[in-house]
Formats: C-alpha cells, structure tokens, sequence
C-alpha cells in the first residue's frame, strides 16, 4: 500500500476524544492520526455499517477506532473507540439502526453532512 500524499483533515467527535485518552497517550494519538492521514482506508470495513471503517491499534491489547473516510480520502472523521474488551455495536440495535440508515442516506452528501448526521449519534460517547 503507498502512502496517501494528499493534505488530510481529521475530524474527531467529542466522545472519540473522551474514551482515546483512557487508552493512549497524546503521543500514541499523534501517532495514529499520522499514520490515518498517510494510509485513510486501512482499515476493515465495520460489519452492518456501510461507510464505517474499523482500525484495530495497539500491540498487546488492540483497542478499536471505528472512523469513515471521503471519497477523496483527504478527511477523516474518527468516530468511536472500542476497548479491547468491548464488543462492536450491532447493526440491530436501536443506535445501530440509526447509525446505518444515516450512513446510507448521507454518504453521498461527502464528510461534512456525514460528520454532523455521524456526531449528532455519537456526541454521547458513542453508540
């Protein structure tokens, strides 16, 4: 895979920013969004919810990033963070319905209609 050479903008929602810091430190942050903004679409898609990627980052005990990409791949917007423990939302749940029926409706409009259809479900920390 090449690294992306474009400028990238990388969006955070309040509660990414919330849930990263009890798992990385601000360098370890940096270090993920430096390696988001040179490789945007390295992670796996997120089952049941078209639109969102998840990065598993970390060695020992991975947590997961779930985030969604422009069609330009120059903005990121990371959405949630899943502990290593933690299970995936599922696509059944009532936030899970949400989340894709926005996702669907919304992907095509490009990252800014998507981030603020994506913070309004996730300015609480989450699904």
């Amino acid at each position: 895979m090449q690294p992306h050479l474009q400028p990238v903008q990388i969006y955070e929602t309040e509660g990414f920013v919330k849930d990263i810091e009890q798992y990385l430190n601000d360098h370890e942050v940096d270090a993920l969004r430096h390696y988001l903004a040179s490789n945007p679409i390295s992670g796996e898609p997120m089952p049941g919810f078209p639109g969102l990627l998840i990065l598993e980052w970390g060695k020992d005990r991975p947590i997961k990033i779930s985030y969604t990409v422009s069609n330009d791949e120059n903005q990121i917007f990371l959405v949630a963070v899943f502990g290593p423990d933690e299970q995936l939302p599922s696509p059944g749940s009532p936030a899970g319905k949400r989340a894709k029926a926005l996702l669907k409706i919304l992907k095509p409009l490009g990252i800014g209609g998507l981030a603020k259809a994506l913070w309004e479900i996730f300015k609480d920390g989450g699904l």
